[in-house]
């Protein structure tokens, strides 16, 4: 039980006033939804207040967005990080043994979609490449 627990000690509260405000809730109009009141919500979305299991899927409910996104492990807040690693995986090519699972689950967030944008950018220049390559062989 405590290891469930600890893993939402990461949990980023701006993150869930950012996906708040998408939604155009206010404050207290999303402390009601929540089961909660404005100043405990307050609280959690300035990260003074830990987020227990309860709250923490009452929130991905009303705001969406995945688990990761809320803990900071990715940017987009409608992908996990699988996912993430998933679609690095396509670039394999790309960068060897660079993108094995293992490595890629010690990256920092931040490097990792740093890789993530260089991998998506190395496709498409290849595939512009293959394309110019084709063009000119006509």
């Amino acid at each position: 039980m405590e290891l469930v627990m600890d893993m939402y000690k990461g949990f980023r509260g701006d993150r869930l006033k950012s996906m708040r405000l998408k939604k155009d809730l206010s404050l207290d109009k999303c402390a009601e939804l929540l089961g909660t009141n404005k100043s405990t919500l307050s609280r959690i979305e300035n990260n003074k207040k830990p987020v227990d299991s309860e709250m923490f899927s009452s929130i991905l409910e009303l705001l969406g967005g995945t688990a990761d996104y809320y803990m900071g492990r990715v940017e987009d807040p409608y992908i996990t990080h699988s996912e993430y690693i998933d679609e690095i995986k396509k670039y394999h090519l790309i960068g060897g043994d660079m993108f094995a699972p293992d490595k890629l689950e010690e990256l920092s967030q931040e490097r990792f979609e740093a890789l993530l944008k260089f991998a998506r950018d190395q496709y498409r220049l290849n595939e512009l490449e293959k394309e110019l390559k084709e063009n000119k062989d006509r």
